[in-house]
């Protein structure tokens, strides 16, 4: 039997959204640390009957990206409040893997 999405809990939801970036961010950490050192790369393109648009975004800004999706997901005081009681360490751990991104970046840059 098929679970309807609108019968899971806001917070549980936000939980499991906030937790599946996260493991996105720890695969690329890994990748880029110890895997074939491949930036991380987010991709979107839309195109209707008046245009079209895309964006793309690598490296660092694609990390900073997911890693301000996932602190909106944990942390955000809507919906019922923050899943996450202790901010420092989710905004620590978010922060860190964008800085340690950003310095491979710039190493390779070197």
């Amino acid at each position: 039997m098929a679970l309807p999405i609108d019968a899971i809990p806001i917070a549980a939801g936000r939980s499991i959204a906030g937790a599946l970036v996260i493991t996105v961010l720890l695969y690329w950490t890994y990748e880029r640390l110890v895997g074939e050192g491949a930036d991380p790369v987010l991709r979107s393109s839309m195109s209707s009957d008046t245009g079209s648009a895309s964006i793309l975004l690598s490296g660092s800004k694609a990390v900073m990206t997911l890693a301000v999706v996932a602190g909106a997901f944990l942390l955000a005081p809507v919906a019922g409040g923050p899943v996450v009681d202790a901010t420092r360490p989710v905004l620590l751990g978010l922060g860190g893997l964008v800085v340690a991104h950003w310095i491979v970046e710039k190493e390779e840059r070197e």
